[in-house]
């Protein structure tokens, strides 16, 4: 059985053969090229295709069966931060329910809290 590492290797090598050479600047680039026609299918970042369909741009996002890549951020308080109670205060604030709400509706992002569920604009299309 070959190992997981080996099997990236094949997988990505195959994308990269499928790819033509045809390697784009961007994510915004990506999304363009698949709406005017000029590509049948593009990798991108999930909130910059949910934007350009808010935007009226007829495309479809799918998502692969077995996996996904996963582009993580992050919020940390810094260790001796002269003002520790301050910086709390702000990650909680970032984590809130109405900040939440807002970078997914506004930014088209997830949010960080599994217990909301995903705006309409988020979920998988039943075609």
């Amino acid at each position: 059985m070959p190992s997981p590492r080996r099997s990236r290797t094949r997988s990505c090598s195959a994308l990269r053969k499928n790819l033509d050479g045809k390697l784009l600047s961007g994510s915004g680039e990506i999304v363009s090229s698949v709406a005017s026609g000029e590509s049948l299918a593009g990798i991108t970042l999930e909130e910059t295709a949910l934007k350009r369909i808010a935007a009226g741009d007829e495309i479809e996002m799918i998502y692969p069966t077995d996996g996904t890549s996963c582009v993580p951020d992050g919020t940390a308080i810094v260790s001796g931060a002269p003002h520790p109670d301050n910086a709390k205060a702000f990650v909680d604030f970032t984590v809130s329910r109405d900040v939440q709400e807002l970078i997914q509706e506004r930014f088209y992002r997830r949010s960080v809290r599994a217990m909301w569920s995903l705006p309409v604009s988020f979920r998988r299309s039943s075609s």
